[in-house]
């Protein structure tokens, strides 16, 4: 079964990739301390935050319409390069002509102009990361996508060792590492596409309209997801925090570490928005049901461990100086869990053409948390900004569910609870992860795609 294989296969790298993640926060946060990790926090989000408004949706869009068969590799690949750099060096120059401005602001005071400088490298970088990477996934090269985004992590540790621990570089070297890590990845993915399919950049009017008309559609709902709640969070937090960095740089520790929950929901969505473009409905009705219990089964296991171990773990890992931050960890860890839900749903939604409602809900999420964040972080400091984020991911998941069981017309069981003949599946993964004959089980997924993933010739593979 494909999609077995490539869950698997993109489960492994994504274990993989958490433990190097893991490794490069430990480096960054006991490199610079808790006051120094807020300046980065804030610097890196103000970049991330460029992104997310430059973005226009077009990175889901290349996966949908590679997806789909809707455009050309090449001429997909030639939009993706040209406005990535586009707009990434557009909103850069932008905030750069503003600087003055910007940095008076509250929630940016902490940052210096020469951080600032160095964070406006992340938008051109992060674009061209998320449009190529879209087209990969669209045309299902799951293998090569696992293996860049490993290559992402790679990249990023050896830079910060080499800027932050070998030429001490504090803050900036922290921030420049962050797009190193993005713009080496992308090239050699630009590179590799290149050679297989060319690069067209003149593309038809006939993909563009499409193309942007869905990316627009869309595209509140992928900034925001680019940009993701937190990332607001931390910028009320600067405001409130303005002499006291280090509370955001606990907030941030907290919801990183909470985070690595979400790595098996983004495993198995990676793969599955191209192969709900490719497959009917009643093949997703069927599929994501399936994937959506089973996502959930395991974040909640995860999370359980993750609140017993929250304390020891963050010592270890970032030292004895970060453990204000274990409560919020324990309260983030349950809406983490839920919205796990909506991470899945959202992208089956958007790969049946249907991003309206990813948008709204991930719109009326980031309202909660922010109208929260105001009243509860005077009240309560960064716990506070954790429950405000907890609930807005309650209140996410509470949109996105009901609007994926009207649509398909699963009930809520078959979608959320898992059933005692699902623990075969792990033991069929098990032996798919061991290459054992006849391991995979018969596909529940589209099967439409004529040239496998594990088979096809390609310089992406």
């Amino acid at each position: 079964m494909r999609f077995a294989r490539a869950s698997a296969g993109t489960f492994v790298t994504q274990i993989v990739g958490c433990g190097l993640r893991i490794v490069i926060g430990a480096l960054v946060a006991r490199a610079l301390g808790p006051e120094d990790k807020g300046v980065q926090g804030v610097a890196v989000t103000m970049g991330l935050m460029l992104v997310a408004l430059g973005n226009a949706g077009l990175a889901q869009a290349m996966v949908y319409f590679a997806g789909s068969r809707r455009g050309a590799p090449r001429e997909l690949v030639g939009v993706g390069v040209l406005s990535a750099l586009g707009l990434g060096a557009l909103v850069a120059a932008l905030c750069w002509w503003q600087r003055t401005w910007i940095l008076s602001l509250s929630s940016f005071r902490m940052v210096p102009p020469g951080v600032l400088a160095v964070a406006l490298l992340i938008p051109g970088a992060a674009l061209l990361q998320a449009h190529l990477q879209g087209v990969v996934r669209g045309l299902k090269r799951i293998y090569w996508y696992n293996l860049n985004d490993l290559f992402v992590r790679v990249t990023n540790l050896a830079a910060v060792v080499v800027l932050l621990l070998g030429l001490h570089l504090g803050v900036r070297g922290a921030v420049v590492a962050q797009a190193i890590g993005w713009s080496v990845p992308a090239a050699l993915t630009l590179y590799l596409l290149w050679r297989e399919f060319g690069v067209s950049w003149r593309p038809t009017r006939e993909l563009l309209r499409p193309l942007l008309s869905y990316g627009i559609r869309g595209h509140p709902q992928t900034a925001a997801d680019f940009l993701n709640t937190y990332r607001l969070d931390v910028f009320v937090l600067s405001a409130f925090f303005a002499h006291r960095h280090e509370q955001v740089g606990y907030f941030l520790v907290a919801v990183v570490a909470a985070g690595l929950l979400w790595f098996i929901c983004d495993a198995v969505g990676t793969v599955l928005l191209p192969v709900a473009s490719a497959g009917t409905e009643a093949d997703a009705n069927r599929f994501t049901p399936l994937v959506c219990r089973h996502t959930l089964f395991l974040t909640a296991v995860a999370g359980a461990a993750m609140m017993l171990l929250a304390r020891p773990a963050t010592g270890l890992v970032y030292s004895a100086k970060f453990l204000p931050a274990v409560p919020v960890i324990l309260v983030l860890v349950p809406g983490f869990v839920v919205y796990s839900i909506s991470r899945v749903l959202v992208r089956d939604l958007a790969g049946r053409g249907r991003p309206l409602v990813p948008s709204v809900a991930i719109v009326v999420n980031q309202a909660v948390s922010l109208a929260l964040d105001f009243w509860l972080i005077p009240r309560m400091g960064i716990l506070g900004a954790g429950v405000a984020y907890s609930v807005a991911c309650l209140v996410g998941t509470a949109i996105v569910l009901p609007a994926f069981l009207l649509r398909s017309k699963v009930s809520l069981s078959e979608t959320l609870l898992i059933r005692r003949s699902d623990f075969a599946v792990y033991r069929r993964a098990w032996q798919t992860l061991r290459g054992a004959p006849g391991a995979a089980p018969e596909s529940t997924a589209p099967d439409t795609d004529p040239t496998p993933l594990d088979t096809t010739p390609s310089e992406l593979q």
